[in-house]
């Protein structure tokens, strides 16, 4: 390429060019789809029920949402013989000058699709210099989105709050944050009706999804009876079989990562135990069905082994709500409560609610496809709870399979055969297995 190829600099060509080099000199195809529809279907495959319910789904009967694609009826009728050498792309928008003559539409709940959340789409959008508009139902807060795009260009789509302070203290934050404009939504006065995610009983709202704005709002937190976060707990010194997984899993993917920071694994930890981007009560994963579900989407744990003797249980959890008394943080808070037993309600109405899982009998056939470092979840047959015990798979000398856990009583151990220690123990009547995922992000 020459000095003066400023064609072959423009972002789509030099794209178009790596995979036609890639393919005539490598043999190698892309490993994303070429076309925008088959992406579409792609992510779709790939999302969790709740994601593909909320942004796959419209109001009613979808007409309108359907009625939007009726938008590539329009035409871009090009310019010929201006030569593309240089193109220029930006256009005035409010008097001020973009690139592109796009942006990133405010969609909220990004937390449902990516571990990351708006600022996995802020990065993006920064390296592009593609204007940005947030939504206020984001799962980050407006000024850690602001951060992460630095200079881009940046709106704020706001939804008028009932509540006048709340109001008040959203526009100023936007403002601080650097927010240039605002979007304001006009046409929610109330509640949609959307079929698929009525169909579900599924609200992500309640499900403290989407909230990053307003958990980080000082007007919204005066009306809470509780704060919604909690401290993150790191105890190194000893575990439960449940803490013990996850400080294992995250310091093996720091080490992957070539990141060994105190910060790096405080992140790590809570990306494990949390959903949503918020450390809360609320958010935490406290059945760990809902934990290996969580991380499985967000690209963590793989749980599509092939494992001999399967059978397929149907998952029933509501021990926490039907148990209230025992938790002390539910029997002292109503909306804690109604905030778990939605979860629950959430958990038994997805496909996750039928399982496959080993019995106990059969667990040594399936040894051959075990691998150290895969996690055990052993099944329990008391209602209302799936999982009761986690640990490690670490093979022995002879092939077989021991369990590395944990308990608060005993310490970290190993008892040397999985099966015989499923067998041991009353009402535990299988396992699941979940192998990790090497991890690549710096955060996850």
């Amino acid at each position: 390429m020459s000095d003066d190829d400023t064609h072959g600099e423009q972002f789509g060509v030099k794209q178009i060019r790596e995979v036609y080099r890639r393919g005539m000199f490598d043999g190698e195809t892309p490993d994303f789809p070429v076309s925008f529809e088959t992406l579409r279907e792609e992510a779709t495959e790939r999302m969790s029920w709740q994601a593909q319910a909320y942004i796959h789904g419209g109001a009613g009967t979808e007409e309108t949402f359907e009625r939007n694609k009726e938008f590539s009826r329009w035409r871009i009728v090009p310019r010929m013989l201006r030569g593309v050498a240089d193109r220029d792309l930006s256009v005035d928008i409010l008097g001020e000058e973009h690139a592109y003559p796009l942006m990133i539409t405010p969609l909220g709940v990004q937390g449902l699709v990516h571990e990351e959340g708006e600022l996995a789409t802020a990065r993006a959008a920064a390296d592009l210099d593609v204007p940005f508009v947030l939504s206020s139902l984001s799962t980050r807060s407006m000024e850690e989105v602001a951060e992460a795009l630095g200079d881009t260009p940046k709106w704020f789509q706001y939804y008028w709050s009932a509540d006048r302070d709340v109001a008040a203290s959203f526009l100023d934050r936007a403002e601080e944050a650097g927010y240039e404009a605002i979007v304001l939504t006009v046409d929610a006065p109330t509640l949609g009706w959307r079929e698929r995610l009525l169909s579900k009983g599924y609200y992500p709202f309640l499900d403290g999804e989407g909230m990053g704005n307003y958990f980080s709002d000082p007007a919204f937190r005066e009306s809470l009876d509780e704060p919604p976060e909690e401290t993150l707990v790191v105890h190194l010194d000893g575990f439960d079989c449940v803490t013990f997984v996850e400080t294992a899993l995250a310091l093996g993917r720091g080490i992957a990562q070539g990141d060994t920071s105190y910060t790096g694994f405080a992140q790590r930890l809570a990306g494990l135990r949390y959903r949503g981007g918020t450390i809360g009560y609320c958010q935490r994963l406290h059945y760990f069905s809902d934990w290996i579900d969580t991380n499985r989407r967000r690209g963590r744990l793989r749980t599509d082994l092939n494992l001999p003797g399967r059978r397929v249980l149907q998952e029933s959890v509501d021990f926490m709500s039907t148990h209230r008394s025992s938790y002390s943080r539910l029997a002292a808070s109503d909306s804690l409560y109604r905030c778990i037993r939605n979860r629950e309600r959430t958990l038994q109405a997805g496909p996750g609610a039928s399982r496959p899982y080993v019995p106990q009998d059969s667990i040594r056939a399936a040894y051959p496809s075990l691998q150290s470092g895969d996690v055990i979840a052993l099944i329990t047959s008391v209602d209302g709870l799936f999982v009761t015990h986690t640990g490690l798979a670490v093979e022995q000398p002879d092939g077989s399979f021991g369990l590395l856990h944990a308990s608060t009583t005993e310490g970290v151990m190993v008892s040397p055969d999985i099966q015989r220690y499923v067998q041991q123990i009353d009402h535990q009547i299988g396992i699941v297995v979940a192998r990790p995922v090497a991890g690549r992000h710096p955060k996850g």
